[in-house]
């Protein structure tokens, strides 16, 4: 799952695909950078996602339980079929149930530290 505006850095690709060499894992989810960093408001919102959460995200990694964030996430299509019904619900954080669905299932979800997902910043408070 890509946003549509959110391109890869250089070697993203391979490494979000390294991971599921093991088959126990059945996602992936990328870091996101803030690539529009030029003002105060955006570098904090990079801060927010390459500091703060990407640290928890690289600590959940050594129990699998890395949480699905919708921009960035890469899932196993036989990790998918597992699920009974639509793997998608109709929650506003389907993204995070996805997540929460695979580990039912026994799926680890992991994230690619060495590879990032571009999103766009937010540029004044009153749109944040």
């Amino acid at each position: 799952m890509l946003d549509a505006d959110g391109p890869l850095s250089d070697q993203a690709y391979e490494q979000a695909l390294l991971p599921f060499a093991d088959e126990r894992v059945g996602a992936v989810q990328l870091i996101v950078r803030i690539r529009n960093r030029e003002s105060w408001l955006t570098v904090m919102q990079d801060v927010e996602f390459w500091c703060i959460s990407a640290t928890a995200q690289f600590a959940r990694t050594f129990t699998g339980t890395v949480s699905l964030g919708g921009n960035g996430q890469f899932t196993r299509l036989s990790a998918l079929e597992s699920v009974d019904g639509d793997p998608w619900t109709t929650s506003l954080t389907e993204d995070l149930d996805l997540g929460l669905l695979l580990y039912a299932r026994g799926w680890r979800i992991t994230a690619a530290p060495f590879g990032y997902v571009h999103q766009q910043g937010v540029t004044n408070l009153r749109t944040l």
